[in-house]
């Protein structure tokens, strides 16, 4: 929270590693007929990135932050068939800009607007999926009830591009992906 005033920017540098904990599946639905599947990703991840910032006052702060998240090599099983099916390793890039904004010790809020080039994924089945970018806006709201405890709100849109789909079946679009979001939480610092 404490800056120089004389400083001229906050630079962060980062490495995260995701590792697929749970695995992959794909459900499906023909008539009456369907199976489950989950939000798992098949592949481990590996993310580089960094973050520039600047206070401009006690209050107020911007930052702007990109990174590199390369995908693995993963499998996901598909409801189907109840086969798997391999995933070819690939690479998203993204940017994010943030306003910060910390009236008080207890109270933050933030607006972020992030760009994400989603790389061209092939698998083994479902054939390739074209790259294209994604804009997520959120706002996220946190109370510091007491110093390890704190509450979390947080909402979010996303306006995702249309792609293109190439499989044994034929070419087709995958259009008008729209998602919101919300979420509420609690972290406990240890």
């Amino acid at each position: 929270v404490s800056q120089s005033r004389y400083s001229l920017v906050n630079l962060d540098f980062g490495f995260e590693s995701r590792m697929n904990v749970q695995k992959a599946k794909v459900g499906y639905s023909n008539g009456q007929e369907s199976k489950d599947g989950n939000f798992a990703d098949g592949r481990n991840s590996f993310q580089f990135n960094s973050r520039i910032g600047r206070k401009w006052d006690e209050a107020n702060e911007w930052q702007l932050a990109g990174g590199i998240i390369h995908h693995t090599f993963g499998q996901e099983t598909l409801s189907s068939e109840d086969e798997s099916q391999e995933i070819d390793p690939s690479t998203d890039i993204f940017l994010k800009a943030t306003y910060q904004y910390l009236p008080l010790d207890e109270f933050m809020m933030a607006l972020s607007l992030q760009a994400t080039r989603i790389g061209e994924v092939d698998k083994e089945r479902d054939g390739s999926a074209d790259s294209h970018v994604d804009l997520d806006f959120a706002f996220r709201a946190k109370y510091f009830i007491t110093e390890g405890f704190i509450a979390s709100f947080q909402y979010g849109m996303s306006r995702n591009a249309n792609y293109d789909v190439k499989n044994d079946l034929g070419d087709f679009e995958v259009r008008k992906r729209r998602e919101n979001y919300y979420g509420v939480g609690v972290d406990l610092l240890f």
